[in-house]
């Protein structure tokens, strides 16, 4: 009889891992975007999960989940993982509740995979509301109407991202070369549970992650922390490092795409931006935007030495600097307090940093509402006019009435406005606040800026509710 069992339990395996194998040839064939993310997951049998997941590094499931579904939807299984991993969500999570945290990463999946064409298994979390969002917006709308935890249970957050049950970022990933002992607790006490591995590396385990959880009503799937080559959690420095690699890993499914002559549609365009987006600081992002556009000029009496020992007399590159930058903010009633706190911040640092020799500084809703100047060594009026709506234009109009030619403007504001001048004829940076506070329900929300991109210049967005 148990011979019997462990042939049955063989057979349900081979069946799922060539189901899996299928499901994956026919979207190389169909899809050449995702499949080349998908290519790099191998896939593993973990018996003990309750449906599948990824960690970024490989795509596990339950057999008798797989064998329960369509052949299409399996398909539609395999880039809903990969779409994890497309948006950097197993990297992402940061201190949130892992819960919450997977859910809020299904809802701003499975909306665009369904509009792709593809077909998800039954019971996926799907909302039209969430259509555009990113994953920490829909966090945080879960996490704010989150029901008061129970008496006896863990309901916040501990300061190591769990929710209280003791276990931290990277236990509950199974991998090829985790002990086939290990019990539910991690502490290796061998249970009778076995891990094999086919004859197509696919690996098979019967071990149950640590902490996994039952899936909430309505889901399935599972995106975990990536662990580091240890197996442990990732520290901030591979973190970063694992986001640039994956950048140039979507810039690879990019060109896949391209040569297919495919089509990328532009949900999947804004999930590459939003992990784009992920993979760099917006501090660094505006102090590199500010050093890449500082003037360079070349002079002869300062030659460039590399040639000289080669008696080769050319000019040198001389740093000018900035003589005069320009700093719009946007003081419409759209624009949070938060936003104002963050645009005087950053305005403070980019004199500190930057030294130039002016700073023209205007608060604009729907027209100038107050213009300063401001010098290295001064302090900057925090204080802010306007509040009424958004217009574009008048900013730039009273530096041309002026006659104040900056060598470089940044904006800072919500984008909530589609009345723009005519292309300037120098550099210029919106400072896109992306999220909006709501002060009185304490929910934030992502603007869309698929939706709201300016016609000119360079966008970096701020994400001051979430840092």
């Amino acid at each position: 009889m148990a011979h019997a069992l462990a042939y049955d339990i063989e057979t349900v395996s081979e069946k799922a891992a060539a189901a899996m194998a299928l499901a994956k040839s026919r979207l190389c064939l169909e899809n050449a975007f995702f499949s080349s993310i998908a290519a790099k997951l191998p896939f593993v049998e973990v018996k003990g999960l309750a449906t599948a997941a990824t960690d970024g590094i490989n795509i596990y499931y339950n057999p008798e989940f797989i064998l329960g579904m369509s052949f299409n939807r399996r398909i539609g299984l395999i880039v809903h993982e990969a779409g994890h991993v497309l948006g950097g969500h197993h990297l992402r999570r940061g201190n949130r509740d892992k819960n919450f945290w997977n859910m809020a990463t299904d809802y701003a999946m499975n909306q665009m995979i369904l509009d792709a064409g593809f077909e998800l298994p039954e019971a996926g979390l799907v909302d039209a509301a969430y259509s555009g969002m990113h994953p920490e917006g829909i966090y945080e709308i879960l996490w704010a109407s989150k029901p008061p935890p129970q008496e006896g249970q863990q309901g916040e957050p501990c300061d190591d991202g769990e929710t209280g049950d003791g276990q931290g970022a990277g236990e509950s990933q199974p991998s090829p070369d985790d002990s086939a002992g290990d019990d539910e607790t991690g502490n290796g006490d061998d249970d009778g549970q076995d891990e094999a591995e086919d004859d197509d590396g696919n690996t098979s385990s019967n071990a149950k992650p640590d902490d996994e959880a039952e899936p909430e009503a309505g889901s399935w799937g599972e995106v975990w922390d990536c662990p580091n080559d240890h197996g442990q959690p990732m520290t901030e420095a591979e973190t970063k490092e694992a986001l640039e690699k994956l950048g140039v890993e979507i810039q690879q499914a990019v060109n896949a795409a391209k040569a297919a002559g495919e089509d990328i549609p532009d949900a999947i365009r804004q999930v590459i931006e939003d992990s784009r987006t992920a993979r760099s600081d917006w501090r660094e992002q505006l102090r590199t935007w500010v050093a890449n556009n500082i003037v360079t000029d070349y002079q002869w009496s300062r030659p460039n030495r590399r040639y000289l020992s080669q008696d080769i007399y050319l000019p040198g590159a001389v740093k000018d600097g900035i003589r005069t930058i320009a700093i719009l903010v946007d003081t419409s009633g759209s624009v949070s307090n938060d936003d104002l706190a963050q645009a005087g911040a950053e305005m403070t640092q980019i004199v500190e940093d930057v030294q130039p020799d002016l700073v023209q500084v205007l608060h604009v809703d729907t027209r100038v509402r107050k213009d300063f100047e401001v010098r290295p060594g001064e302090e900057i009026d925090l204080t802010y006019n306007g509040r009424g709506g958004t217009d574009f234009r008048p900013g730039f109009q009273w530096l041309e009435e002026n006659e104040i030619r900056p060598d470089l403007v940044i904006y800072f504001t919500d984008l909530e406005s589609y009345r723009y001048p005519e292309e300037p004829d120098y550099p210029v940076l919106w400072g896109f606040f992306k999220t909006y506070h709501n002060a009185g329900t304490g929910k934030t929300f992502d603007r869309d800026i698929g939706t709201l991109a300016p016609p000119f210049g360079e966008v970096i967005e701020i994400d001051v509710h979430r840092g």
